[in-house]
């Protein structure tokens, strides 16, 4: 898709509200809650009703998506304007009271209701479950709130974004108009997403399941980098359309014809309802999820 620059050079809102983002989150929580139902009632015991029920929890995904569109968009804004990265305090203090306090209090409550004081209120406990490291060790990654591993690969994004933006600052073009720091954002993101695939195709196989590199080698940023990068890169276009660069065809496209999203996606789920066998891919591919991981991401 060609971009072109305009000789204008509008000022990008760093900030931006996106409201049907909440639409879309919603969305994704009603997805997962109707995976926990449906796995309470033993729906997914079914193969026929397991193949497509089973794949509810694609809304772990879409939330994966989300935060890294949402919370790197400020960081390319900035670097289109050729202004100052974000302040890493106010940064931290936003992303700390966005999900730290909901999460402590409902710890704490589960942990009351369950009668788990004595692994969660202990000093490794509260070290472990409080600081959103549980999903690191074998034998704490379901204690606790289970679902909140979750949590641990987002706050582990959270850390890691700064960085990553850091390194997009200094380390691609910095001249060379618009075009040239959208293809270089898109490339970069597109070489992280390369290299999370990679991680699950040739790293994770290394480990048997059950053992505590595997546990690593699935429940951590590297495996779900892709996620994120998919995100990233909508950041990018995003902020690439507001400054004023033409927009690409096929989102035009779409804009004028919103259905094309909703038969896209469903179109995509059913793919996640297929036998892998049926698509001529190998066991381990299928052993390993990648083909549904890489599909949900989309």
């Amino acid at each position: 898709m060609e971009v072109s620059e305009l000789a204008v050079e509008p000022v990008v809102p760093s900030h931006a509200r996106f409201p049907l983002v909440d639409g879309v989150r919603a969305i994704a929580a009603l997805t997962i809650f109707a995976f926990h139902i449906c796995f309470h009632l033993g729906l997914l015991s079914t193969d026929l009703l397991s193949r497509y029920l089973g794949n509810l929890n694609v809304g772990v995904p879409i939330f994966f998506v989300v935060s890294g569109f949402l919370i790197y968009r400020p960081f390319v804004a900035a670097r289109f304007a050729a202004a100052s990265a974000p302040e890493l305090a106010p940064y931290a203090l936003r992303r700390t009271f966005r999900i730290v306090p909901a999460y402590w209090i409902a710890l704490v409550i589960v942990t009351l209701i369950l009668g788990l004081e004595s692994t969660v209120l202990t000093p490794s406990g509260v070290i472990t479950y409080f600081g959103f490291l549980q999903a690191y060790d074998i034998s704490t990654v379901i204690g606790g709130i289970g679902q909140a591993w979750t949590l641990c690969i987002e706050v582990s994004f959270y850390v890691a974004l700064p960085i990553w933006a850091l390194f997009a600052r200094r380390a691609l073009p910095k001249s060379g108009g618009r075009r040239k720091l959208i293809s270089g954002e898109l490339w970069a993101l597109g070489a992280l997403f390369v290299a999370s695939f990679l991680w699950q195709l040739l790293i994770s196989p290394l480990f048997v399941p059950g053992d505590h590199g595997y546990l690593i080698a699935q429940i951590s940023l590297p495996a779900f980098a892709d996620q994120f990068a998919l995100g990233m890169a909508m950041a990018v276009v995003s902020v690439a359309v507001h400054s004023g660069t033409t927009k690409p065809r096929l989102l035009v496209l779409v804009e004028r014809n919103p259905w094309i999203w909703v038969v896209a996606a469903l179109a995509l789920y059913s793919l996640l309802g297929l036998k892998i066998g049926s698509l001529g891919l190998g066991a381990s591919w299928a052993d390993a999820g990648l083909f549904r991981h890489v599909v949900k991401g989309l």
